[in-house]
């Protein structure tokens, strides 16, 4: 309400019928009302353009979910406001404000920061007197842009926005009369965006459509690729085809498909464009790679979905599997059980004999050994020098009594033994014969005796006597003499 400086509620009955108004204040002059969730609370609120010739301003009446709004906040923008649109310009999830200025020439974007508060006004060029302004995604890339009707040029401007609340220089299309409100729909159900513009009743009395005719075009770039030779079990490395858009509209790929019967061997490495919208004249990429299964020539057809009005698109895919390369050798297996033992060999043939070691040292001496049997009696040598004269041994034999007609004679020898004698043996021989025998201890250089006892029949005659003494160690010493036996 202009002239009282207020906006009215009238709350719905449901039936078509409405409450009497409840007016809520709002700026001097106020142009333009728009209803949003200003503030994140999901309750709706007011936004008010004020044409105040002193103070242009944007009111802002934040609802409590029944009908009733707390007083208004003023957001300062100056110039002379007429139209006002809500939407989110940044994708923040946070509404935003776009007012025109029609003394300016321009578009004011209130950017809002959340809680109901706003940054300050940022400008962007329009036309020639912009009355009103209608928010949509009139290029299809997914960002909202604005529309706006320019009074004195006789046209609709386009400003197409960045996605981040920003917006790109005004797009013009001529309309005629005076163009005062732009609204925004599908008019054509070609699922583009129109626009209906309506101009001065006193002036022209009609509304201009324009249908969106803009539309993206798709160009790949190469149109396929060979991947050559590949290894069995082994991927190549990637490959890239590019989209280009060829249109005037943004370029949407909605999907991708690898037909054929060797589908499964090329495999997508990357993806820059499906649900990415491409704007005109720009382009995105996608990998592949090559992993054949088996051994020989394999194909396959990439097919490519998106809005372009030529459909999907499609790109060729080849390559030939090789032979796969010996797997690596795997690690060493643990050690066998021992096995069981061979067969001796055959004896191998003697060494050399080893050098003689160093002698060892002495041993200690052993034990005297046994005496060894009498050798065979000498020749008889040179005969020696006289000694002195020494006592003669006196033998004497003693006839017994007859028995069975036989004598047994005992014969005893007295000598005196050599000084270190122990033992002396005794023996009467003639020629090899041994007659009589005996032995006995002794003490070296006492007289004594040792009885023979004869071996066989003793005869009167000529005999040999014969005394070995033995000393302590074993050292002996003979003496021979000749006896007659009468």
């Amino acid at each position: 309400n202009a002239d009282s400086d207020d906006v009215s509620f009238l709350r719905a009955a449901g039936d078509g019928s409405f409450s009497s108004p409840v007016s809520h204040a709002t700026g001097q002059s106020p142009t333009t009302v728009v209803i949003g969730d200003l503030n994140g609370d999901r309750k709706p609120d007011l936004a008010v353009a004020n044409d105040n010739v002193s103070t242009p301003d944007v009111s802002v009446l934040l609802g409590d979910g029944t009908g009733g709004f707390a007083a208004a906040t003023s957001l300062p923008v100056g110039g002379n406001l007429f139209g006002l649109a809500i939407g989110d310009l940044n994708a923040d999830h946070v509404m935003d404000l776009v007012v025109t200025d029609a003394s300016a020439d321009r578009v004011v974007v209130l950017r809002g920061t959340g809680g109901g508060a706003f940054a300050p006004a940022a400008d962007f060029p329009a036309g020639g007197r912009a009355f009103t302004v209608a928010i949509g995604d009139l290029n299809a890339d997914g960002k909202p842009d604005v529309a706006v009707p320019n009074w004195d040029a006789a046209t609709v401007s386009v400003l197409a926005g960045d996605g981040a609340g920003a917006f790109a220089a005004p797009v013009s299309f001529p309309v005629g009369g005076k163009p005062y409100a732009v609204a925004i729909g599908d008019l054509d159900a070609d699922g583009r965006p129109d626009l209906a513009v309506t101009k001065d009743s006193f002036l022209a009395g009609n509304v201009s459509v324009l249908l969106n005719k803009s539309q993206p075009g798709l160009s790949l770039k190469p149109d396929g690729f060979g991947f050559g030779g590949q290894a069995v079990g082994t991927a190549s490395p990637s490959q890239t085809v590019n989209l280009t858009n060829t249109g005037d509209a943004p370029l949407v790929v909605s999907g991708t498909a690898v037909i054929g019967p060797d589908a499964d061997e090329f495999v997508k490495s990357g993806d820059g464009c499906t649900g990415i919208p491409v704007a005109a004249g720009a382009h995105c990429s996608m990998g592949f790679r090559f992993a054949p299964v088996a051994e020989g020539d394999a194909g396959a057809t990439l097919r490519i979905l998106s809005n372009a009005p030529s459909g999907p698109a499609t790109f060729t895919l080849s390559g030939t599997g090789t032979p796969a390369p010996p797997p690596p050798a795997g690690p060493p297996g643990s050690d066998g059980t021992d096995g069981a033992d061979g067969a001796p060999g055959a004896p191998g043939a003697p060494g050399a004999n080893g050098t003689n070691g160093p002698g060892g040292a002495a041993g200690a001496q052993g034990p005297a050994g046994t005496n060894g049997t009498n050798g065979a009696t000498g020749p008889t040598g040179p005969a020696g020098p006289q000694g002195r004269a020494g006592r003669d041994a006196l033998v004497t034999c003693k006839p017994g009594k007859v028995k069975h007609g036989k004598v047994k004679v005992t014969c005893k020898v007295s000598f005196t033994a050599a000084g270190s004698s122990r033992a002396v043996r005794a023996r009467l021989s003639r020629g090899s014969r041994v007659y009589a025998g005996g032995r006995r201890s002794v003490r070296g250089g006492a007289r004594a005796s040792v009885r023979l006892t004869a071996r066989r029949g003793l005869r009167a005659g000529r005999y040999r006597l014969l005394l070995t003494f033995v000393d302590g160690h074993g050292r002996q010493t003979v003496i021979s003499q000749r006896v007659r036996v009468r």
